[in-house]
Formats: C-alpha cells, sequence, structure tokens
C-alpha cells in the first residue's frame, strides 16, 4: 500500500491510498483541477481515480466532490455527511463498521469535531494499515486503537497551543480550536504516538497545519522532542503535509503485526 497528502491546512485537505486493486482519496477539500495537477506531479491520473472517502462535510474537506462526481467518481460518506453535504447517491458506509473496498478493509470510526458525523479512517491490504486522523477534537478511545497497530500515520497537528493562546484569533475561536470538538495540538498528537504508536510505524505524516498557530519547523521539533524517548521509533520519517503541493507517494513497508480485530471480523 502506498499513500500520500494531496493537500493538508485549512484551505483543504486531500489523501491518496493506492492499493494492488486501484487508487483511492480520502477527502476532496481542494479543486478539481489541483486534484489533477498534484496527482500528475506524484505520477498518478485521475483516470485510475476510482472513489473517494469523506471524512466530513466542512469546505476544506469536500470542496472538490461535486466536480468530482460530475468526472464521474463515486463519493464514499456516512448518512450524516451525505444529508449535510445534500449529498445525493453518494455509496453510503455505517460509522464503526468496516467495508471492503479495492481490496482493503476500510474502518470508519467517529471522531469529536464540530460537524455532524465526523469519521477518521483506518486502511488495511494485507498485513499494511494506514490511519488518517484530521480535525480531532481529543484522542478518543477510538484513535487509540486506529494508530496502535498502524505502520503509517495521517495526523493532525493544528496548533502549537502557547501560539495560539498569544495569537490574534478572537478568545471564542481560541477555545473552539482547544475544545472536545476543535483540533488537536503538537503536544497531543506526539503525546498520542509517544504512548500507543505502533513499533512498526514507518511514517508520520503531520497535517492541518496552522498558518496564524503552527509552523512546520515547530511542529517537527515537538513530534521529534517527545517520540526520541521511544528508542523503537527513532528510524520513523516524519513528514509535514503542505497546503500548496503534494508530498511524494510513501510506502508503508512489509513489518508484520497483529491484526486488530474489529478488521477480521466476518462481513
Amino acid at each position: 500500500m502506498q499513500f500520500t497528502s494531496l493537500a493538508s491546512g485549512s484551505s483543504g485537505n486531500c489523501c491518496l491510498v493506492s492499493s494492488k486493486q486501484g487508487d483511492l482519496l480520502v477527502d476532496a477539500g481542494i479543486h478539481l483541477r489541483e486534484i489533477k495537477r498534484r496527482l500528475s506531479a506524484i505520477g498518478k491520473d485521475l483516470d485510475n481515480v476510482q472513489s473517494c472517502l469523506l471524512s466530513h462535510e466542512h469546505s476544506d474537506h469536500v470542496k472538490g466532490a461535486a466536480k468530482l462526481l460530475d468526472a464521474g467518481i463515486p463519493m464514499f460518506a456516512n448518512r450524516g455527511t451525505a444529508k449535510a453535504m445534500g449529498l445525493t447517491g453518494a455509496r453510503l458506509f455505517s460509522t464503526d463498521e468496516a467495508f471492503e473496498f479495492l481490496g482493503m478493509k476500510i474502518f470508519p470510526f467517529s471522531t469529536s469535531h464540530d460537524a455532524i458525523e465526523p469519521v477518521g479512517f483506518t486502511l488495511r491490504e494485507g498485513t499494511q494499515s494506514l490511519s488518517i486522523l484530521t480535525d480531532v477534537g481529543y484522542v478518543s478511545r477510538n484513535v487509540v486503537e486506529s494508530v496502535k497497530l498502524a505502520q503509517a500515520v495521517v495526523l493532525e497537528a493544528n496548533h502549537d497551543v502557547f501560539m495560539l493562546k498569544r495569537g490574534p484569533y478572537p478568545e471564542e475561536l481560541k477555545q473552539r480550536i482547544l475544545g472536545k470538538k476543535g483540533h488537536l495540538s503538537n503536544y497531543e498528537g506526539a503525546l498520542l504516538l509517544l504512548e500507543h504508536g505502533s513499533p512498526a510505524l514507518r511514517h508520520i505524516v503531520l497535517g492541518h497545519l496552522s498558518e496564524t498557530n503552527n509552523s512546520p519547523k515547530v511542529a517537527l521539533q515537538t513530534f521529534k522532542s517527545i517520540l526520541q524517548e521511544r528508542q523503537d521509533l527513532q528510524d520513523v520519517q516524519i513528514h509535514v503535509a503542505s497546503p500548496d503541493k503534494a508530498l511524494p507517494l510513501l510506502d508503508l513497508g512489509q513489518k508484520p503485526y497483529k491484526i486488530p480485530s474489529f478488521l477480521c471480523a466476518n462481513g
């Protein structure tokens, strides 16, 4: 399995996941022309994209969804997100129930954010597992279970708490971001992986960085400083997703691990 971030940030979010059977987008928060351009930059083509998973209805995650539909690419969404978007004809999934697509078992799990029915995703192909977690207000049990055995994690690192508190945002907005339906800080994300990250972890992609209350340098320093306490994570590659360009394709590798029980269930 391969994956990358095509875009990440308050202006738009979009990931690509490639299995042996085809390509899948996760969120479509940038315009279709940008999706095409960024796919081309990494040697991919929209013609190979089989569908798009939607995590929630906020515009920075669904901005390009309508044009993707017009281009013949179906959407996967839960009922809450589809209803909030006025999306008809979506392939509906049930939150907290795994389903199969493109040879992958996909587990959409509930998260805490100020949306109707937000989810994160665990995607598994064979013994390879990817966790995609953006727009997460706090570290719930679902979040912990998703990262425990993942070889790669796309993880929100929205803000540095001190930068946010000292920054120009109105107090009400600061409290929303810091609240349980807001966004994860650098520290919270790093602590999550320190305490629960798999020894098989190979790639961490830091996403959804605030341009006002964070920076790639600050986010990287926070994660590296905290994760140095885990000797088994010293070879992990940490990448910072950009709002403006795609990261290179990243490979999950072959490190084996015990498959989570919720992904082993029949049906």
